[in-house]
């Protein structure tokens, strides 16, 4: 149970995607794996259980299609749209994408949270930000595919980041 006044964001790498080198188009349109769909079903059970309602009020992704289908979903399931983000994108500066999910929590009703995806680059550096902050961030330096970071802030700057990692990969 988190303290009132708190805010969470579940912040997510998108799942497994075709590898860069097997990928003719562009980069932005590069799709999820069997392995990736399989790792957002995971991520949306996980979020939100089976008979338990949603307090998921959003879900802000990359527009890449590998970060906006992981989020489907989750998305379907707490009856949200998936809302782009170019503060999202790879490449994006972490301070613009830090700054936008602070923004979207502080607006969030007591109890709820949000979920947003997007590429390692951006998870490393959120996440260099909040340890340089004080945040205490417990888990590892590097976020693999498909695996989310529980960010919890507080009042007045305080919070932790916790790692959850990835689903499994089936047999």
């Amino acid at each position: 149970m988190r303290a009132s006044g708190a805010r969470l964001v579940h912040l997510v790498r998108h799942g497994e995607a075709v590898a860069r080198l097997a990928w003719e188009g562009l980069d932005e349109l590069r799709p999820l794996t069997e392995e990736g769909h399989r790792q957002a079903e995971a991520i949306a059970r996980r979020l939100l259980p089976d008979g338990r309602p949603s307090r998921l009020a959003r879900a802000l992704s990359s527009p890449a299609v590998r970060c906006v289908d992981t989020l489907r979903p989750v998305a379907a399931r707490a009856g949200v749209e998936v809302e782009p983000s170019v503060a999202l994108v790879e490449g994006a500066d972490p301070r613009t994408a830090l700054d936008q999910l602070l923004a979207a929590s502080e607006a969030l009703e007591d109890g709820w949270s949000l979920v947003a995806c997007t590429h390692g680059d951006v998870v490393d550096g959120v996440l260099a930000i909040l340890s340089g902050s004080g945040f205490a961030v417990d888990g590892p330096k590097s976020c693999p595919k498909g695996a989310t970071w529980e960010l919890l802030f507080g009042a007045g700057g305080a919070g932790a980041a916790r790692f959850v990692g990835p689903p499994v990969r089936q047999p």
